[in-house]
């Protein structure tokens, strides 16, 4: 019993002291949080004593407008405290007597605001305070000869962007002028500045582009936006868009190859096990008994354990589903006796089920998942069932690395005439990869190879094009791209037919058949929708091309040229 009086004891007189020391420090830290906030309403009502006490034509910062005195910046330490001084002036056009240049005395600049903001740090949290003051002129407002900026900002979606840092500079004008603002919620940025010619514009943001406006070089004679002009009791608009950096991985390859696992619901072979679902005519589809459908009913499909898996690409489902039918695909991984659904944050939408004929695969990971199983549900009502014809899924056997290809990568963004906003050469090297990090979103950067090779391949999680020399890349916003090329020494006179559906979804499994007379050859797409063909029947102005896959319609040319590498897109729409 003494021994646990004595734990008892030692416990109460912890729990006191703990909440003592609490009580305590938290007091200690009120009291310097108020002695900063005392000191730093001190210093701002004394340096604002002193603006106030300048004549009005000094009252204006160092290399802004209105010019003056006052440094926009300083770090004053005062008790020990290293305090952040900022200093913002800036004229104002009172509404009293009109504004935006139709002032009933054609005066914009009518007296003058000024902000000063001290912050400093405290226990690792910044803090601030900030006075403000107008400033007006002893007589009537004057016209010292200045104009207007309007600066919009607007994300890479077109929405104004709030938050934005834009600066105005101008090396021309006496004294310079380097001024800087921040997008309020309109994402605009306004100015008062002297009326001059020769300005100069850019915004950005932390983990954002720059855009602005050019100077004149001896590589960018013509740049284009350039410099513009402020006139006098007038307003210039200035717009740029920014967006989100992100990076650009481009993998060159000599070849990769794919496989495909395809249920054509032939036989019951395929499935291991099934639910109130039968086979009819090669279609998966609710049982019927007089006329009148199952509620609903499964199938779980035969397990895909490739013995050679680099990655997984797609599953291409192709279905019908009439009104107030669904079906609906799951993607499992393990063996017959422990399945386990591929986890939500690995396939977002596997939870549900997806209901799209074509499924992205391509981020799972082959450790975590070597193998996967599909079951597909299906539900009716009663008087009508859906059912799926086909379904395969896709997957990389194997890829070789080409190293040491030079890639030309240029932007759409042009800064000037002829001249692109990005535009350099870059090698694979020996890793066989062109690494790009916090580039620029442009919907079509240009890639193209300077050492002869053919392009027999192009994938991305972004959108591409193909021209005859080149692929373009659609790189967003905020989003990483990863762009692979398959690049080869081929004989001259190629075809890469390029398959899309009507969303522009790349399409695998596609069959191609060239032909012309005397001539015949046939592929199918891979996992990127793309078939090739690297010989064949020379230059020619009357091929066949027919492009066909089961549940879309069948495009046909039957007089198309093949002059070089040529490259064909084709789309498919969905019956």
């Amino acid at each position: 019993m003494t021994l646990v009086g004595i734990l008892i004891t030692i416990a109460v007189a912890t729990t006191i002291f703990m909440a003592l020391y609490s009580a305590i420090e938290y007091s200690l830290r009120l009291s310097a949080d108020s002695s900063a906030r005392l000191a730093a309403m001190s210093l701002a009502s004394e340096r604002m004593e002193y603006f106030r006490s300048l004549s009005y034509n000094d009252v204006g910062t160092i290399s802004g407008f209105p010019s003056g005195v006052i440094p926009q910046n300083r770090t004053i330490t005062l008790n020990g405290i290293a305090f952040s001084e900022r200093v913002l002036v800036d004229y104002i056009d009172d509404p009293a007597d009109d504004e935006l240049g139709v002032d009933s005395n054609g005066i914009i600049t009518d007296y003058k605001k000024l902000k000063i903001e001290i912050s400093w740090v405290t226990h690792g949290e910044t803090k601030s305070i900030s006075y403000v003051s107008n400033i007006v002129p002893v007589s009537v407002e004057t016209n010292e000869g200045g104009g207007a900026i309007n600066v919009a900002v607007t994300d890479a979606d077109g929405s104004p962007l709030a938050g934005a840092t834009v600066q105005v500079t101008n090396d021309t004008t006496g004294p310079t002028i380097d001024v800087t603002r921040v997008t309020g919620p309109a994402g605009v940025a306004a100015f008062i500045v002297p009326a001059s010619s020769n300005y100069h514009a850019s915004a950005t943001m932390a983990g954002y582009s720059t855009d602005g406006t050019y100077v004149a070089t001896g590589g960018n004679p013509n740049p284009s936006p350039g410099s513009f002009t402020v006139a006098e009791a007038l307003i210039t608009d200035q717009g740029f868009q920014i967006g989100a950096l992100s990076d650009l991985e481009i993998s060159t390859f000599s070849g990769i190859t794919d496989a495909s696992s395809t249920v054509a619901f032939a036989d019951t072979a395929e499935i291991q096990a099934s639910s109130s679902v039968t086979l009819n005519v090669g279609r998966l589809e609710l049982k019927e008994s007089l006329g009148v459908f199952e509620a609903s009913g499964s199938a779980r499909l035969q397990q895909i354990e490739p013995a050679s898996l680099e990655r997984w690409e797609s599953a291409v489902i192709v279905g019908t589903a009439p009104l107030n039918t669904a079906y609906r695909v799951h993607f499992y991984t393990g063996t017959t006796t422990g399945y386990e659904l591929v986890a939500e944050t690995d396939l977002p939408g596997n939870a549900a089920g997806f209901t799209d004929r074509i499924v992205d695969l391509s981020a799972l990971d082959v450790v975590a998942y070597p193998d996967l199983t599909v079951e597909l549900d299906l539900t009716g009502d009663t008087t009508d069932t859906p059912h799926i014809d086909d379904l395969a899924v896709y997957y990389r056997e194997s890829e070789t690395a080409r190293s040491n290809v030079d890639l030309t990568v240029r932007s759409k963004k042009t800064i000037g005439t002829g001249v692109y906003k990005y535009d350099a050469v870059h090698s694979s090297g020996v890793g066989a990869v062109v690494s790009l990090p916090d580039m620029e979103f442009d919907d079509e950067y240009m890639i193209s190879n300077g050492d002869g090779l053919t392009l027999t391949r192009a994938c991305a999680n972004a959108d591409l094009n193909f021209q005859q020399l080149d692929v373009l890349l659609d790189h967003q916003a905020g989003v990483d791209t990863a762009l692979e090329l398959v690049l080869e020494n081929t004989p001259d006179d190629t075809l890469l037919v390029v398959a899309k559906t009507n969303d522009g979804v790349l399409l695998p499994g596609a069959v191609v058949v060239l032909s012309r007379s005397g001539y015949g050859a046939t592929t199918t797409t891979d996992a990127c929708g793309q078939g090739f063909f690297s010989n064949t029947d020379g230059v020619q102005v009357d091929y066949t091309v027919e492009v066909s896959r089961l549940g879309y319609d069948t495009y046909t040319n039957s007089s198309y040229e093949i002059n070089g590498d040529t490259r064909l897109s084709v789309v498919l729409h969905e019956l």
